[in-house]
């Protein structure tokens, strides 16, 4: 039988447990990437630092990763359901949170509650699967989820570009609190619960199994490397935004647009972007910015003599000032 699920889970709910899953899979990376392209104007807005803002990304991961051993613990002994309703009940209102924060402070409290209560859902999508499929058919239902994680970052970036140049940068996390409230009125009405036995809480029990985690080197290592390979994607999202917006400079929604893009149809975009503004932009030192092994002798022959070295401090000021 490709089902594993306790009787609670009827063979037609199946599907309607998958689409559940589909839905709240792409939160964990919409909830970075749908406000990347809005973190100068929120500097601006808050009249802090870019890297004081940029801390709302390290907030929310941090938030996100500390509780995924608590909401699994919680999950077994709880269940799978309660767990995943509170968290997108809270997700929705620390997201509501977010948007109306009035300092910075408050800004990253909420940020790293959002986080906590994604785990949740970010952890836990995974254990549905498990308790509902097997065989070929989890396998199936486990590409469907990956496929929805893989289009959040694609997606989310544009559409917070988008809401960012019509409503303002809090209008993005408005979006979030729509999202989560409907995913959450969904998850109440919608979803079974999926675990077959539950168990009673033991502490000494889930300290040895974390125990038994840490001494797996391959576990340890295997983690170790995705997290650097993930860290890498995060400093991106961190600084982007102030090269490209600040340092080129491009709009927002250009930013969001970029941020979705492979490095070569970036650099196509970039250069039919200096082409339609002509050779003026190149001479200003807006379009064109040094690449990391060009000397400046060499970018000076590109330039037009007085003009090229007054822009080109000035660029070297708002690239010092983003860092």
């Amino acid at each position: 039988m490709a089902r594993l699920a306790p009787a609670a889970v009827r063979v037609g709910s199946t599907g309607r447990i998958l689409g559940l899953v589909v839905l709240m899979t792409p939160l964990s990376g919409a909830g970075i990437d749908i406000y990347v392209p809005s973190l100068p104007s929120m500097t601006e807005y808050f009249h802090t630092t870019p890297a004081l803002i940029q801390l709302t990304i390290t907030m929310y991961l941090l938030g996100y990763g500390s509780a995924q051993l608590a909401m699994g613990a919680a999950s077994e002994i709880l269940g799978r359901r309660p767990v995943v309703v509170a968290g997108s009940l809270i997700y929705t209102a620390t997201a509501l949170g977010v948007a109306l924060s009035p300092t910075v402070p408050v800004l990253l409290a909420f940020r790293f509650l959002q986080g906590v209560a994604l785990s949740a859902t970010g952890t836990l999508n995974r254990s549905i699967l498990t308790d509902t499929f097997s065989g070929a058919e989890l396998a199936k239902a486990s590409n469907a989820m990956t496929l929805a994680w893989a289009l959040g970052p694609i997606v989310a970036p544009v559409l917070g570009a988008w809401l960012h140049e019509r409503f303002g940068w809090q209008s993005c996390f408005w979006f979030l609190t729509a999202y989560g409230l409907a995913l959450f009125v969904l998850l109440l009405t919608s979803l079974p619960e999926t675990i077959a036995h539950r168990r009673p809480l033991d502490v000494a029990a889930l300290t040895r199994e974390l125990g038994s985690f840490l001494k797996d080197h391959v576990f340890v290592a295997a983690a170790l490397v995705l997290a650097l390979m993930y860290s890498y994607i995060a400093v991106f999202s961190m600084v982007a935004p102030f090269l490209v917006q600040r340092v080129l400079p491009y709009s927002a929604g250009d930013s969001g647009v970029q941020h979705t893009l492979p490095g070569d149809r970036r650099h196509d975009q970039h250069h039919r972007s200096i082409t339609a503004r002509g050779p003026g932009a190149v001479s200003s030192g807006v379009g064109r910015p040094l690449e990391g092994n060009e000397s400046t002798a060499d970018a000076r022959s590109v330039e037009h003599g007085g003009e090229h070295g007054q822009a080109e401090e000035h660029r070297r000021e708002r690239l010092h000032a983003v860092r």
